[in-house]
């Protein structure tokens, strides 16, 4: 490696840091990967060792260039260098774009089933309706659901006889894809209640459901009910493995 290309790598470095720094500033994702961070501050850290040893390297020309170092040391530099700010940036995307999930359970089935992989935009983003979500419920778990109500839609409950009712939202009675009713039991209705302003939505809080109507803990469980925005990180946007689209 020579000065030059040195000094060109120290600037893209610096580049990548000052990103970093301006995006955690204005809090451009949700989502907090430290495994992600740590990945790129020993990324940054092999970027700088190798730009200061080939400054170094280049600045003391050596005339007697026998062994393995003095005759592969550029090359080496050169590759040690390339990798340090490849993963910088995968990283960097991956804390603050776009990020590759495995679906763990059943509850999206059909749509998505377990060991499907999916990528997560997560670059602020804003929950629309029918996307589906990644909702995290704490540190260590995620779910990922669709989202059925927005803040200020109208909630109904229509008692089943049964202890359940069935939910309607602005007027309709939401389907699953394999057109199942999204039912709730009394628990679950007043868990939704709790976040509701007459029969509208509080602002700031979804309804979520897996697309897996009779098998799903979402918004109609009473120890989830309606998800605040803070909790919404991401939308998954494409299906990896198998490879397709999400609808």
């Amino acid at each position: 490696m020579t000065v030059k290309k040195a000094y060109k790598t120290l600037i893209i470095t610096v580049i990548f840091m000052m990103l970093t720094i301006i995006f955690y500033a204005f809090h451009v994702s949700k989502l907090s990967l430290s495994w992600a961070m740590s990945g790129f501050v020993i990324s940054v850290l092999g970027s700088i060792i190798s730009i200061v040893v080939s400054i170094r390297e280049s600045s003391h020309k050596r005339e007697i260039s026998d062994g393995f170092w003095a005759k592969q040391r550029f090359e080496i530099l050169d590759w040690l260098t390339f990798l340090s700010v490849s993963l910088m940036g995968i990283f960097l995307v991956f804390m603050f774009i776009v990020l590759p999930s495995v679906v763990r359970f059943s509850s999206m089935e059909p749509t998505l089933y377990p060991g499907d992989r999916v990528v997560v935009y997560h670059f602020m983003y804003e929950p629309e309706l029918n996307d589906v979500v990644i909702v995290k419920i704490d540190e260590e778990t995620y779910y990922i659901k669709r989202v059925h109500a927005m803040p200020g839609d109208i909630i109904r409950f229509y008692d089943m006889g049964d202890g359940n009712y069935r939910i309607q939202i602005n007027g309709e009675f939401p389907k699953s894809p394999e057109d199942q009713y999204y039912i709730i039991d009394i628990l679950g209705k007043e868990a939704v209640l709790e976040k509701m302003d007459g029969e509208e939505l509080i602002a700031d809080y979804y309804l979520v459901f897996g697309d897996n109507a009779n098998n799903s803990i979402d918004s109609r469980s009473k120890d989830i009910g309606p998800i605040h925005i803070d909790q919404i990180v991401g939308k998954a946007i494409l299906r990896l493995w198998p490879f397709g689209g999400i609808k």
